[in-house]
């Protein structure tokens, strides 16, 4: 199911999964790290997530959801599915907050472009 590539294990409790989610702009992976905490499957498995699409703030609700989901049995198989499944609508979340920079460097360059005039007449180059 999974190549030398795509799992590896870091000891018999922790392992790290790499899978491929299709987008509109190509396949994406995203790095899936699993810790079985002791008293496994009584205690649930806990998970973290590599990608570069996904932001901070993303991966933490992305985290949250899945956790909410998680059902008592077979945890990680239904946390590989649903991070499959639900990648996506993570990815259109980091989208949607690039043009928030773009506003945010036109203020800076404004703010810059108003600081050089201060400094230039503060130093009296302006009179």
């Amino acid at each position: 199911m999974y190549g030398d590539e795509e799992l590896t294990f870091q000891d018999l409790f922790r392992f790290t999964i790499k899978l491929f989610v299709d987008d509109p702009t190509g396949q994406v992976s995203i790095e899936v790290a699993c810790t079985l905490p002791d008293g496994y499957p009584q205690v649930n498995a806990s998970f973290s997530l590599n990608c570069d699409r996904i932001r901070r703030e993303q991966n933490d609700r992305m985290l949250e959801s899945l956790m909410a989901e998680l059902p008592e049995e077979n945890q990680v198989l239904s946390a590989l599915d649903w991070i499959r499944d639900n990648a996506t609508t993570y990815f259109s979340q980091t989208e949607q907050a690039a043009p928030k920079k773009k506003s945010e460097s036109k203020s800076t360059k404004s703010f810059m472009r108003e600081w050089c005039s201060f400094v230039g007449l503060y130093k009296g180059y302006g009179a």
